[in-house]
């Protein structure tokens, strides 16, 4: 089985390769979950596995699995505040 990886877009792709030196096999060209939906290519398998955000909504999920794709969706991070203050609240992934 051969596994390839898929990014939103150029931040999400440049975060792959800072912090794991991997590099993705496609890129959406906008970081937009309904533009990826209907650009990802066919031939890229037919099973996705989908790690998102508890706060995401399903637009990714549901749009690959209109164009035929069985999208396995994994909740794996929680974006919270951690810090507030009267200009600027620091937000914290988990």
């Amino acid at each position: 089985m051969q596994i390839r990886i898929a990014c939103l877009g150029p931040g999400t792709a440049k975060e792959l390769k800072e912090a794991l030196n991997l590099e993705a096999d496609w890129v959406g060209q906008t970081a937009l979950a309904t533009e990826m939906a209907k650009e990802l290519p066919k031939d890229v398998g037919h099973v996705i596995m989908h790690p998102t955000s508890t706060a995401a909504d399903e637009a990714l999920k549901i749009g690959l699995e209109d164009r035929g794709f069985r999208v396995n969706r994994f909740e794996v991070y929680d974006t919270r505040p951690i810090a507030v203050c009267s200009a600027l609240t620091i937000y914290w992934t988990t």
